[in-house]
């Protein structure tokens, strides 16, 4: 019996589909369940339905000497990201423990997207922490039911958009390809590097889309997808889910500037390949007019007659086939 988190936000007559937020890994630092910051299990509760990819971000942060410099001078440290297979079990207890206390629904199947509520679809960001690639098989009956192959860091199994060398998949990474395929793991290409989603083109049969990015078209930066991606990814029936990480927006990094890299997605490559992948809890600072979950609705004010497909529609009609 699903539960409704007693809170002080008033119910939202809308649905949201929301291809990124990082719940659990805020989960470590802040109140994700009945919090009033960029998003949390309370505020979600309040739309009539709301479906989130829900990352698995398997990273504890430290400090660590940084590239450059010498012994004569001062070290310069910086705080890095370092991935650890228990934080990964830690946060995938996290998402059960949601679903057991009937706040949310873990989806694992196309009927668990029916009907009104908090469903959490579950998708890593990044293979840091896989030993090797039969590990997926082990996620799977977890719940995970979508992998970005990369986060930004090199990997076994593949390169980043940060790698220096654009090393592609590796053979372990086409085997790890092949294994979604066989479960039904939905590839997201976000922060893989060029060579990375060329290769993953060239093997992968089954569904991919990009949860959080942006267009180079729009605004040149290196997290962000040519033209020639975007359309790789929409001609086979991918989804781009447009992201309010500032640095990538380009001038006013507000939610108007998310609007134009909307808007030229779908003009450019069709209105049912385009969505919102917000990062909202993986981001330090929000951009203006799009703080948190509840300015949904200024968005949607502000897409007008294209905010049900953009907001709801085609991010929910993607993850329904991603199922048999």
């Amino acid at each position: 019996m699903k539960k409704v988190i007693s809170s002080i936000f008033n119910p939202i007559a809308m649905k949201i589909c929301d291809l990124h937020q990082d719940i659990a890994y805020s989960a470590q630092k802040m109140n994700v369940v009945t919090g009033d910051g960029q998003s949390s299990v309370a505020m979600l509760s309040k739309f009539d339905s709301a479906i989130i990819i829900s990352a698995i971000f398997p990273f504890f942060t430290s400090m660590r000497r940084g590239i450059g410099g010498s012994l004569e001078k001062e070290p310069k440290f910086e705080h890095v990201n370092i991935p650890d297979w228990n934080v990964l079990n830690d946060q995938l207890l996290f998402y059960s423990e949601l679903e057991r206390s009937g706040y949310t629904t873990i989806v694992r199947r196309k009927s668990d997207l029916d009907g009104n509520g908090v469903k959490l679809l579950l998708g890593m960001e990044g293979t840091d922490t896989l030993r090797d690639p039969e590990d997926v098989f082990f996620l799977y009956r977890m719940g995970l039911r979508s992998l970005g192959l990369a986060w930004n860091l090199d990997s076994k199994f593949a390169a980043s958009y940060l790698s220096e060398k654009d090393y592609g998949l590796t053979g372990s990474g086409r085997r790890l390809v092949s294994y979604c395929n066989e479960l039904g793991i939905a590839l997201d290409l976000s922060h893989s590097s060029r060579n990375t989603i060329l290769d993953i083109m060239e093997v992968n049969h089954g569904p991919i889309f990009i949860s959080h990015g942006n267009s180079d078209s729009v605004y040149h930066h290196p997290r962000n997808y040519t033209d020639d991606i975007l359309d790789m990814v929409t001609s086979k029936g991918g989804i781009i889910g447009i992201t309010g990480i500032r640095s990538t927006l380009g001038y006013g990094q507000d939610m108007y500037a998310m609007i134009k890299h909307i808007d030229y997605v779908g003009d450019t490559f069709g209105w049912d390949h385009v969505a919102v992948g917000s990062d909202f809890l993986g981001v330090d600072t929000t951009v203006s007019g799009f703080e948190s979950v509840l300015k949904f609705q200024d968005l949607a004010k502000n897409l007008g007659n294209k905010s049900e497909k953009v907001i709801w529609k085609n991010g929910h009609d993607f993850l329904l086939g991603i199922f048999p």
